[in-house]
């Protein structure tokens, strides 16, 4: 399946835009729930725009395959998170720090 750059953007919105946010006060948590919503309707809106059933392509089916790959997504995202301290100490890879410690549940 190849993802249209507006269809990565949506889902990177819908990852970070993590719905299990905590220390946020209640006005600031409503905003960040209602933004994701809005992020699920964009994404099918950019998911229907073109397709048809003459063409083959169901939007609620890619629709579906896209958001699917948030919990693999977030699932990895956790397991390199864990195992961050052995990869830093080993060298293996290269890791900014401002990134990972504005989210620590990416590198």
């Amino acid at each position: 399946m190849r993802i249209s750059d507006e269809e990565f953007a949506g889902l990177m919105g819908i990852i970070f835009g993590d719905d299990q946010m905590c220390n946020l006060s209640a006005e600031v948590s409503a905003l960040a729930r209602h933004m994701r919503g809005r992020l699920f309707i964009e994404l099918f809106a950019v998911c229907s725009r073109g397709k048809t059933a003459e063409n083959g392509q169901n939007s609620g089916e890619r629709f579906c395959t896209i958001i699917n790959k948030v919990h693999f997504t977030r699932k990895i995202s956790q397991e390199l998170s864990s195992h961050f301290s052995l990869a830093n100490m080993s060298g293996s890879f290269e890791v900014d720090p401002f990134l990972h410690n504005f989210n620590p549940l990416t590198f």
